[in-house]
């Protein structure tokens, strides 16, 4: 984008495909194969702005090299 300011990013889990479950409470347990639904999106002052992630991991802490690490999205 040509513009300049401020971008908030917000994502939120869910645990069904309708959205309607949403996740409030962390650290969430997940199983090998559960499905999560993800809604991302970004507040800003360009209405054509988009987010198109291409890489989403979990880790067990806040720290992205922490380890063990699993792929959510990978090189989408």
């Amino acid at each position: 984008t040509e513009n300049y300011g401020n971008f908030t990013y917000i994502m939120n889990m869910y645990t069904n495909k309708n959205f309607s479950e949403k996740v409030e409470e962390y650290p969430l347990l997940v199983g090998i194969s559960q499905r999560l639904y993800i809604n991302m999106q970004v507040q800003s002052g360009d209405s054509d702005l988009n987010v198109f992630p291409d890489e989403c991991k979990a880790t067990p802490s806040t720290d992205y090299d922490a380890e063990p690490d699993h792929s959510i999205i990978k090189e989408a």
